[in-house]
């Protein structure tokens, strides 16, 4: 088990730390684990934080939790919030750091986050959506240090119109996103967040057998969590869910370069 995508409270937003998490993550019998701990200088949603983490006490907590769990591979990644005012600053800041895996994500749009109501505020199902894939695509054209973008479809884990977004519904878009991506020899997370609102990961299943129809390669699987409880969450009926799909490997990550494992 492989879970690529989870907050400690060396983000802002995480609730346990690095060592209380590893120890979860062994009790569980996971395998690899990755920690994703938020960078997003353009918006500090208002608290005292300059947008960047403590990187010298990352590894501080990082290198106390490898020891304590041996067994447990433990990787230090990144989750870089997309905005086209700061991805030089974000590329310049990782490239002297020792990170192993970047997820590159959209939560904002115009310098409003979906999290928020105030987004869907005057727009309709169409608009809001329409406006979050034309930005994503903007700011991965111009960013290439990652490794994989992140939960595509976010824009929608929060919408009040209550169902997630659909490849059909805007084909030409997000294939110009999947192909810049895999382009760029990138991949992108299957994110198990989208469970607990859709029953389905994100991106859902659609666009998913569209990126690998297209060519893609480079999977990772991911719980997203913000809690030590939810580590390795919908593990199982997302590779089940990848297999039904066609997709052969998942990707774990090292010194940024994506490990295959078969599923």
């Amino acid at each position: 088990m492989f879970d690529f995508h989870i907050h400690s409270t060396v983000s802002f937003d995480g609730n346990d730390s690095i060592e209380s998490i590893a120890g979860e993550a062994a009790a569980a019998g996971l395998r690899e684990i990755c920690f994703c701990e938020h960078i997003e200088p353009a918006h500090t949603y208002g608290i005292d934080w300059n947008g960047y983490v403590d990187f010298d006490e990352y590894t501080r907590q990082i290198d106390l939790a490898r020891n304590k769990f041996p067994h447990l591979t433990i990787r230090q990644g990144i989750e870089v919030g997309l905005d086209v005012t700061s991805t030089g600053m974000i590329k310049e800041y990782l490239l002297d750091k020792p990170v192993d895996f970047v997820i590159a994500s959209q939560h904002m749009i115009n310098g409003e986050d979906p999290y928020f109501p105030s987004y869907f505020e005057g727009k309709t199902k169409e608009e809001a959506e329409e406006l979050y894939l034309k930005y994503l695509l903007k700011c991965i054209e111009n960013f290439d240090y990652y490794s994989v973008a992140g939960h595509i479809g976010y824009v929608n884990q929060y919408s009040p119109h209550n169902a997630p977004l659909s490849y059909p519904d805007y084909k030409d878009l997000i294939d110009r996103i999947l192909k810049t991506v895999i382009g760029a020899g990138k991949g992108i997370e299957v994110n198990a967040s989208g469970y607990y609102k859709y029953n389905e990961p994100l991106p859902t299943p659609d666009i998913i057998r569209r990126f690998l129809k297209l060519g893609g390669e480079i999977i990772t699987v991911g719980s997203d969590a913000h809690f030590k409880s939810v580590v390795g969450a919908k593990y199982s009926e997302t590779i089940s869910l990848l297999k039904s799909l066609g997709a052969k490997t998942v990707c774990t990550f090292e010194k940024m370069k994506p490990v295959f494992h078969k599923i």
